[in-house]
């Protein structure tokens, strides 16, 4: 009896765990939503046209754009220090680079030959 009530209340707190993780992420994609919306209006759009509409996904995009490139240069900040293997992030996640070198060539500081 007491394993179930124990079990139960893991359930429970588990759960609020992860609604308070979704509602950052909620929080977080409002306030870039509302930043978006102010650098349009600063740029000169009016909010609710089509060309606001388009300043959005354009800073949406270049948001984008920006953390690939953050994580690119993380990667290779990292190949580079760990002679060419380990693992890469990405911005959906983490990637898993063989460390191996071809069928009758050897790794010698780092690089196949």
């Amino acid at each position: 009896m007491k394993a179930l009530i124990v079990l139960l209340a893991v359930a429970v707190l588990g759960g609020c765990a992860g609604l308070e993780h979704r509602a950052k992420m909620n929080w977080d994609a409002e306030y870039r939503r509302t930043q978006f919306e102010n650098r349009c209006a600063n740029y000169g759009y009016t909010r609710g046209t089509p060309s606001f509409a388009v300043c959005i996904q354009a800073e949406t995009l270049a948001r984008r754009a920006r953390a690939a490139a953050a994580a690119a240069a993380q990667n290779a900040a990292i190949m580079q220090s760990h002679g060419g293997g380990g693992t890469i992030l990405s911005p959906g996640g983490l990637l898993q680079k063989s460390n191996h070198c071809p069928i009758g060539q050897s790794r010698i500081m780092g690089v196949c030959g």
